[in-house]
């Protein structure tokens, strides 16, 4: 920031008549007063510029103009010096000059010696030219004020991305920058809840939305920060659980007595996928033993985010060693309150009551894996023994033995027929 010091810069050069050897000196320049930057110089400030503007308001021309700025304590002198090698009648220029000034240094004005030494010629009535050689000291004086000032370096939260029902803090750092301790230094936020109107028939109705739950108090009070120190300031809170998904502003004010500052805390509510198990069922009521079946797994996006690359895969385990088929389905996307299904083709010869563990896997919006295991039942029938093919093969056996009897029989009738 700019800041203009005023200095008071008599540099009237000579303020009367100066006769020399019978001949009428002129005047260099009226006085005029002198610029610095920065403006207000506090105790501490390095290179404080401060400019003399000098003009020359007469017909005479001067010549090798050099000017020194004496400076002493609480000042130090980086540029002190300058040279100018002529001044026309009529022209202007500056003189700059470069300081710094003592971080101890108390407030009031000081009084710097300003000192220019320069020549000029005039010629007499027989045109004969006299040269004179004159030196100008006057005094300039400085004022050193102090100050109050205060920033805001930082503001922010910590984490800036939470889910619903998370906590965070908002942390908030206050530098001086001033020359003096500040006291009394107040932070508070506000923004914690969101007014909207309806308007309808019936007239204007508002209604508030609180979106984070403050966990302390939301204004809070520095004591004292001294010169070039910076403190830091937290405030805890919570969202919400039903908390909508999306950025929100919180505005930050800093008071003091030397003015109000405020900025804006950014904070990023994102969406959290949560899976339920909604339910399980067969394509059919009865398995049977080496059966192909299908077993849907219904799941539930319980979260407020949308659970993308949702697949299910069953994990085989000592119980299901005999489960064979296609065990692993992809669903895609889940939005929230919505659900997915997973349909797994499978076979199974071992009867009995099975619990297969079925693993679920997604990503949130940001691509954060996250996994949950559910627990599916199904039931296999056991098949009753096939004993048909015995049967028939029993029925083959006696006929042959009753055909071969019934030929042996046949045969003694006709042997007895013989005799």
């Amino acid at each position: 920031m700019k800041k203009i010091l005023s200095l008071v810069l008599p540099l009237l050069l000579l303020t009367g008549l100066v006769l020399a050897g019978g001949y009428k000196s002129a005047l260099l320049s009226h006085p005029l007063d002198a610029n610095t930057y920065p403006t207000v110089v506090r105790p501490g400030d390095t290179g404080v510029y401060v400019e003399i503007p000098i003009t020359n308001y007469f017909s005479y021309s001067y010549e090798n103009i050099s000017t020194r700025l004496e400076v002493q304590t609480p000042f130090k002198g980086i540029k002190t010096q300058n040279f100018i090698r002529r001044i026309g009648p009529g022209e202007r220029k500056s003189l700059f000059y470069k300081i710094d000034i003592d971080s101890n240094a108390n407030p009031g004005e000081y009084l710097v010696n300003h000192y220019m030494n320069y020549s000029y010629t005039e010629y007499d009535d027989d045109g004969d030219p006299h040269t004179y050689n004159i030196t100008v000291k006057k005094v300039i004086a400085i004022t050193v004020s102090y100050s109050e000032d205060i920033e805001i370096t930082s503001v922010g939260f910590d984490p800036i991305e939470i889910k619903p029902g998370d906590e965070t803090l908002l942390k908030v750092s206050v530098k001086n920058t001033g020359s003096i301790p500040v006291r009394d230094v107040e932070v508070s936020y506000s923004g914690f809840s969101e007014t909207s109107t309806t308007v309808s028939t019936a007239g204007a109705v508002s209604e508030t939305k609180v979106n984070f739950v403050p966990l302390e108090a939301t204004k809070k009070t520095i004591s004292s920060i001294a010169p070039n120190e910076t403190k830091t300031i937290t405030f805890k809170m919570r969202s919400v659980k039903d908390t909508a998904v999306k950025a929100y502003q919180m505005p930050v004010t800093v008071s003091f007595d030397g003015g109000t500052l405020t900025d804006n805390a950014v904070i990023n509510v994102i969406g959290k996928p949560d899976m339920r198990l909604a339910g399980f069922q067969s394509d059919k009521e009865t398995i049977k033993q080496g059966q192909l079946f299908s077993l849907s797994v219904q799941l539930e996006n319980v979260g407020t985010g949308s659970a993308k690359s949702v697949k299910a895969e069953i994990l085989n385990g000592n119980a299901t060693a005999n489960l064979t088929g296609i065990t692993t389905s992809y669903i895609g996307t889940i939005d929230p309150d919505d659900t997915g299904t997973a349909i797994f083709s499978l076979e199974d010869t071992n009867p009995g009551k099975h619990s297969v563990e079925v693993k679920v896997s997604f990503e949130d919006e940001y691509g954060n894996t996250m996994s949950k295991d559910y627990q599916v039942e199904y039931i296999i029938t056991k098949v009753p023994p096939d004993y048909s093919a015995v049967i028939i093969a029993v029925l083959i056996v006696l006929g042959i033995i009753y055909f071969v009897y019934r030929r042996y029989k046949r045969k003694k009738e006709l042997e007895e027929l013989v005799k």
